[in-house]
């Protein structure tokens, strides 16, 4: 009875500050880690404490806590016939010696360490081997390991599980929220921003200009009579026409400019720091540039497109829509004047290339 009262005792004791450690959440991932270790040490009476990470015959060690002149780094990697825990991962399942040269004494692990005593579970991630949580000490254990002492190291294996479990979860959902994020705000044909990308960006820049900042400008491109693509060599050859065209306006603005797809074979060009003559130059720079791309259908056939170009300088707090309102009317000056060529309000419809 009075070994029930104490085992009662003990157990009660690991789960109180297991609880204690485990609500400690702004304290961080690795300090609550580190605090369970110490507690399995301070409960067993060893030394070192070892979370580790394990990956075929490698034994890494994710954290640990040992005493003074033991050094133990997170990150250091052994052969995992190097250690112990090798015994805990062949038997899957709670492993333990109090005595390690009385009972194991030709492990490879016992010479170069000198540990005697050791017990360890391993770590079990959705199914498959994570590493282990081990406890040991170059100090034999005198007193045999007791039912309470299991069900304690199960209880932090089992906290640990769940944790990095939650954790690789919530990292899956961030991945697979960011790249929800992305599939809104780009173009997956062309991999420029789509129209709400744009939008979302040009908000940004709007609400952080100040009086006195450089000027933004425009240039907008609408592809020349890209129905007759479609009709005569496919869609696809369309995709390839519009892939060539993104490339080919990449390729001719700097690395900070903005460039977008905004509709079916219509791309938006915002130009930082910009005056309208610049603007005019890069739309004549795109326009000359598009011309020259040209792609091959699948019937072999070479196929070219030109382009329709309206460039200029964009007033204070514009939106999208304010600035679409001003380039496509610039930009249906060109179609009137012939099509493959760039209209700005400095420059008359029909500008030279």
């Amino acid at each position: 009875m009075i070994g029930a009262l104490h085992q009662l005792t003990a157990a009660e004791t690991v789960i109180r500050r297991l609880y204690t450690i485990t609500h400690q959440y702004d304290e961080g991932f690795e300090r609550q880690v580190d605090e369970l270790l110490q507690l399995g040490c301070d409960r067993f009476d060893m030394d070192i404490g070892i979370l580790s990470r394990i990956r075929g015959d490698k034994f890494s060690i994710v954290r640990a806590v040992a005493p003074g002149g033991v050094q133990l780094l997170p990150g250091e990697t052994f052969g995992l016939a190097e250690t112990y825990c090798s015994l805990t991962v062949e038997s899957d399942a709670p492993t333990g010696f109090l005595q390690a040269s009385q009972e194991i004494p030709d492990h490879f692990a016992f010479g170069p360490l000198d540990i005697e005593a050791y017990i360890g579970v391993p770590v079990q991630i959705e199914g498959e081997l994570y590493g282990t949580l081990s406890f040991s000490s170059r100090r034999r254990r005198k007193v045999a390991y007791e039912g309470v002492d299991v069900d304690s190291l199960m209880l932090m294996q089992s906290w640990i599980t769940g944790e990095i479990g939650r954790r690789r979860q919530e990292e899956r959902l961030r991945d697979a929220l960011s790249k929800l994020e992305h599939l809104a705000i780009i173009d997956p044909l062309t991999e420029l921003l789509n129209r709400r990308g744009v939008s979302d960006l040009l908000d940004r820049m709007m609400a952080r200009q100040r009086a006195g900042d450089p000027p933004l400008s425009a240039v907008f491109v609408d592809l020349d009579d890209f129905k007759h693509i479609n009709d005569n060599h496919g869609h696809s050859t369309g995709d390839l026409v519009l892939t060539a065209t993104a490339n080919a306006i990449r390729l001719s603005v700097r690395p900070t400019d903005i460039v977008a797809r905004i509709g079916g074979d219509e791309f938006l060009v915002l130009l930082p720091g910009a005056t309208e003559d610049n603007a005019l130059m890069v739309g004549q720079r795109i326009c000359a540039a598009v011309g020259q791309a040209h792609v091959e259908s699948k019937a072999g056939q070479t196929v070219t497109v030109t382009s329709s170009v309206g460039a200029t300088e964009v007033p204070g707090a514009s939106t999208l829509r304010d600035i679409l309102l001003r380039v496509e009317d610039l930009m249906k000056a060109s179609k009137r004047a012939g099509k493959n060529t760039v209209s700005s309000s400095a420059q008359p419809a029909g500008a030279p290339r």
